[in-house]
């Protein structure tokens, strides 16, 4: 029975020593890529046309709902029709605010959708295996930044 045991101890320890040297050979190093995703939004060309886009989205919808008149000056009023006023303003800047937040979702969805795409083109051309944010790294990887910045010209 003792040896029965010793026989099992050491053909279980062949077995994990086995299975480690099979992990050993098996195992390859991980090429890590770093980026900046806040320096890829503020110098990308890309970015900036998006950028310059929203901007004029938003003086278009400014335009389109006139948020300039004053009600409060407007003497010619009864305190109801002032209310009234007040309230179709609010009704206007709430829906110009909705219209704004839409265009800044969909313009940024396309610019997210450009930058993954540049990543994964660049991760693959240097054949990296794990992209991570730059802010996330203490140190160590390769940064892809610029090369991110250049796919989106």
């Amino acid at each position: 029975m003792r040896f029965s045991k010793m026989k099992f101890f050491i053909v279980l320890s062949i077995l994990v020593l086995a299975v480690a040297v099979i992990a050993g050979c098996t195992f390859q190093e991980r090429r890590i890529g770093v980026i900046d995703m806040n320096r890829v939004i503020k110098e990308s060309p890309r970015a900036q046309k998006y950028q310059n886009e929203l901007d004029e989205k938003g003086a278009e919808i400014q335009e389109k709902y006139k948020f300039n008149e004053d009600i409060k000056e407007d003497k010619n009023l009864t305190e109801e029709q002032k209310l009234q006023k007040e309230e179709e303003r609010r009704k206007r800047q709430e829906a110009a605010l909705q219209e704004f937040i839409k265009v800044k979702k969909e313009l940024e969805q396309k610019l997210n959708q450009e930058i993954e795409a540049a990543v994964k083109e660049v991760a693959k051309e240097k054949r990296l295996d794990i992209i991570l944010y730059k802010q996330s790294v203490r140190y160590g990887g390769v940064d892809i930044t610029q090369d991110v910045i250049n796919k989106l010209q």
